[in-house]
């Protein structure tokens, strides 16, 4: 279940990365369509704005017959007029007709003799709006007339960016957008597929142990039973004995986090009265709290406490939560364990009056791995998974895991779980 869980996210990621891929594409085509779109735009201004200069020409001249006009490139015209153009007149003329055109891009002037010697010219940085004096920035004479006038424009593919650059900003905004996208889709790809590969390992590491504990188990059920050992071998016994019992806790608690993360863990649902658990379990914690000189209150107050669950995972629950405030608990612990219906069905509440936990660690406390704790963090034992796996399995049962603490006076969990009604 989990493979295929996992071979549809790798399937939906790649997908997704196709998409992006594809927008950006789509994306790049656009914005070459809209320079190409611009420069034919300004292009057939341009050559309109000459056609006009060339046909004033004539009309100027008084015989009506317009000027030559060449087009060398996108951005280059040639006008011939065999008549003769001054620089007054051509100056004139193309300030005119290009504001007349809206064209603000700057253009050179050039004229020639019919011996292609320069006679005179002048540069519009501003364009049609520029204040040049002819008189004074022209290369020859201002009546001189010539029969040939290069008119250019060198600024022509930068005055068509210029014009899309709201569309430019916005199209690299996009661009940008996409490629963190992408590169966060690659970075979560990759992220899960370490947790898949760390989870494996753990899962793996975990099973490999189970044997030489179970091995150890069995050796220490055979020393126990020895009759001929005497009391100081028992007690070394007894020891190893315990000592395994709670490796074996240890590692079926990482192990059943493991598969709870992959979503593997198996449930056994059936019909448990959830009073029963409690007085069972609490049963077992009685001894071990007595030790310590502490106290352990159970309130059975639940009138439907029969819920829908796996109980071998609901004793875990209840085991840990119990395990955690014994723990926690400075002193002689005293802990209470109630049951009572609730709307969601029935709360089972375990609460003490332990060193509590700071607001600031309240939301991290079922996290993997973390642990809230005081001086050195040593002094209390565990992984920090107890209650990821109580978390995770009230989940798994559609219920809900609450805490309320105030440091220094103790803490409560309250798991709420849906009842047969």
């Amino acid at each position: 279940m989990a493979m295929q869980g996992g071979r549809v996210y790798k399937m939906l990621v790649a997908l997704g990365i196709l998409c992006l891929a594809g927008l950006l594409c789509v994306q790049v085509w656009w914005f070459s369509a809209a320079y190409n779109l611009a420069e034919r735009q300004l292009t057939e201004r341009t050559t309109l704005a000459m056609r006009q200069i060339a046909n004033t020409v004539g009309d100027l001249h008084g015989d009506h017959v317009p000027a030559v006009i060449e087009k060398n490139s996108s951005n280059s015209f040639q006008l011939t007029y065999p008549h003769g153009i001054t620089y007054e007149r051509i100056d004139s003329l193309s300030r005119n007709t290009f504001a007349e055109y809206d064209l603000s891009l700057p253009f050179q002037v050039v004229g020639y003799n019919n011996k292609q010697e320069i006679m005179f010219g002048n540069f519009y940085k501003q364009g049609a709006t520029s204040e040049a004096d002819a008189l004074c920035l022209h290369h020859g004479l201002a009546k001189a007339e010539t029969e040939m006038v290069n008119i250019s424009f060198p600024q022509h593919t930068t005055d068509v960016i210029g014009g899309m650059r709201i569309w430019i900003f916005s199209a690299s905004a996009f661009i940008v957008v996409l490629a963190l996208t992408m590169g966060m889709m690659v970075h979560l790809s990759r992220s899960k597929h370490r947790a898949e590969v760390r989870a494996d390992f753990i899962s793996n590491m975990t099973h490999e142990l189970q044997t030489p504990i179970a091995n150890i188990a069995m050796a220490s059920e055979v020393l126990k039973k020895n009759r001929d050992a005497n009391s100081r071998a028992q007690h070394y016994v007894n020891i190893i004995s315990s000592e395994n019992l709670r490796l074996k806790a240890h590692i079926d608690q990482v192990l059943q986090t493991a598969m709870l993360e992959k979503g593997e863990l198996a449930m056994s649902r059936q019909e448990i009265n959830i009073n029963e658990i409690v007085r069972e379990i609490t049963e077992v914690f009685n001894e071990r709290i007595a030790v310590r000189g502490g106290r352990l209150s159970v309130d059975i107050g639940a009138v439907r406490p029969v819920v829908f669950a796996d109980v071998l995972h609901l004793k875990n629950i209840l085991y840990n939560l119990l395990d955690n405030a014994e723990k926690y608990s400075p002193g002689s612990p005293d802990i209470t364990v109630s049951t009572a219906d609730c709307d969601e069905g029935v709360v089972v509440s375990v609460s003490d009056k332990g060193m509590g936990i700071v607001k600031e660690h309240q939301t991290k406390i079922f996290e993997k791995f973390f642990r809230a704790s005081k001086g050195n963090v040593h002094d209390i034992k565990g992984f920090g998974l107890g209650l990821t796996y109580v978390k995770g399995i009230v989940e798994a049962h559609n219920g809900t895991v609450r805490v309320s603490s105030v440091p220094g006076k103790g803490s409560r969990f309250d798991v709420m779980l849906q009842n047969c009604i």
